[in-house]
């Protein structure tokens, strides 16, 4: 087994995990109708954290894991933030369950040293 096995085992179960995750996003974004134009203020920020930022991070963390996943990563600490701050109380744990694969990806960008070459 080569040294790297671990690493590429880590990138690939980040990806699967993505994928699973935007698809699982996706179908709550598009599987039922909702009105975008009756979201309150505070529901349309956090509405652009999560899911949208953290859709984008997992798509770019394909690509780019380091960056993708500090994009995927902070887009639900932003969306964590902007629903404390507009509604005083916390929104649960499952929404980090999406982000998982963002803070892999992160682990594996970090792990290479946040190079770009594979």
């Amino acid at each position: 087994m080569s040294a790297h096995a671990p690493l590429v085992a880590l990138r690939w179960l980040a990806r699967i995990l993505a994928a699973v995750s935007v698809a699982v996003l996706l179908l709550f974004l598009f599987g039922e109708p909702f009105g975008l134009s009756n979201l309150t203020l505070a529901q349309l920020v956090a509405f652009v954290f999560f899911p949208f930022g953290l859709i984008v991070g997992l798509i770019l963390g394909w690509f780019r894991e380091l960056v993708g996943g500090l994009v995927a990563v902070g887009s639900v600490a932003c969306f964590y933030l902007v629903f404390v701050i507009f509604y005083q109380e916390w929104p649960g744990w499952w929404f980090l369950v999406f982000a998982l694969p963002g803070f892999l990806y992160v682990s594996y960008g970090l792990a290479i040293g946040g190079r770009y070459g594979r």
